[in-house]
């Protein structure tokens, strides 16, 4: 997934989107945004949780954070508006030699 790495005033911004697809769940888009010692993820499913869910991944979101450095928040979307739709990069081409 690409990542968008900015210089701003007050730190380095990286925002990374991953699009997968779970045998459970379907389609999921994994959106972070890290800026100095936040990470804040949305994630988007077609699939609507429970609040009862939403409170328990944000509750081991959280105990994961505890446990380094960094804080944030995990909300989630299920709306099909809210889905980032990511354009290719043309000017960059990534390249392997063998």
């Amino acid at each position: 997934a690409p990542s968008d790495d900015q210089d701003t005033p007050k730190g380095k911004l990286t925002r990374f989107i991953f699009d997968l697809s779970l045998n459970h769940i379907g389609p999921l888009q994994l959106d972070g945004l890290f800026k100095g010692n936040r990470l804040d993820v949305i994630l988007r499913t077609e699939q609507h949780f429970s609040q009862n869910m939403q409170a328990h991944m944000r509750r081991l979101y959280k105990g994961a954070l505890d446990q380094t450095q960094i804080n944030g928040d995990l909300s989630f979307q299920n709306r099909a508006d809210s889905w980032v739709t990511i354009q290719e990069d043309t000017s960059k081409t990534l390249t392997q030699n063998a």
